[in-house]
């Protein structure tokens, strides 16, 4: 009897042993043919081994491995922290390659902002909000310094309307008493209210526009005041004898 009882206790324990480190497996702790679920628990089917499945024997690579340039396998969305899933955490806001929604997934482009407002898109086409998409080489968005200019024209670009994604320009004021920069941005830094502001609480004041025709107009128009100024006043009476 004390013997079954203590194979009966032996048995319990370890049980409870293997359910705790079910409880916290990583990428390689679960037996063979089991995965470790993005909760920590060894097991199979599809809540162990589908979305944000850690290790073993996934249906799609373990999470936290995917980027750009290694998407996810299937119809799977890899996430801007670099996991794998297919809900809105993964192919919403900050989805980086995969049938990612709001166009994220390397969709976005110069021309094509991020449908959310507050993304970068990179120099490769991919919508965040971190250095990597609103540092050097983005195209649209909240850039760090503005967008990328590629335009080898030294001209002044020609004033468009205010698009969706905050562009402004001459006629076009930025909201919040900020700056419409150069490149058609607002912002409060001197990136946009210093040189080439166009609009706003310019430094110094917006570019002046003035055209030369406007110069020689005004020129011509104190000249014409000058000479009448000089002329006799008509109906000035004449000394006698002329």
């Amino acid at each position: 009897m004390f013997r079954n009882l203590a194979i009966v206790t032996l048995a319990v324990l370890g049980l409870a042993a293997t359910v705790s480190a079910q409880g916290a497996c990583t990428a390689n702790e679960c037996p063979a043919g089991l995965c470790c679920s993005k909760y920590g628990f060894c097991g199979t089917g599809a809540d162990y081994c589908g979305d944000g499945c850690k290790g073993g024997a996934c249906t799609q690579p373990p999470t936290g491995l995917c980027s750009a340039n290694n998407p996810c396998p299937g119809n799977a969305c890899c996430s801007q922290w670099g996991y794998c899933g297919t809900t809105a955490e993964y192919c919403g806001a900050g989805c980086v390659s995969g049938p990612c929604w709001n166009g994220g997934g390397g969709v976005c482009s110069k021309t094509k902002p991020c449908a959310d407002k507050t993304d970068c898109c990179s120099q490769f086409g991919y919508c965040g909000k971190t250095s990597e998409y609103c540092g050097a080489g983005c195209q649209n968005g909240p850039c760090e310094g503005g967008p990328t200019n590629t335009n080898t024209n030294t001209a002044s670009p020609t004033p468009q309307p205010t698009l969706p994604n905050g562009q402004c320009d001459a006629t076009h004021k930025c909201a919040d008493n900020m700056c419409c920069s150069q490149f058609g941005y607002c912002g409060k830094t001197s990136e946009y209210c210093g040189a080439g502001c166009q609009n706003g609480p310019c430094e110094g004041g917006p570019t002046n526009t003035v055209t030369a025709t406007d110069t020689a107009t005004e020129t011509e128009t104190e000249t014409e005041t000058e000479t009448s100024s000089t002329a006799k006043p008509s109906g000035t009476p004449l000394p006698e004898g002329e």
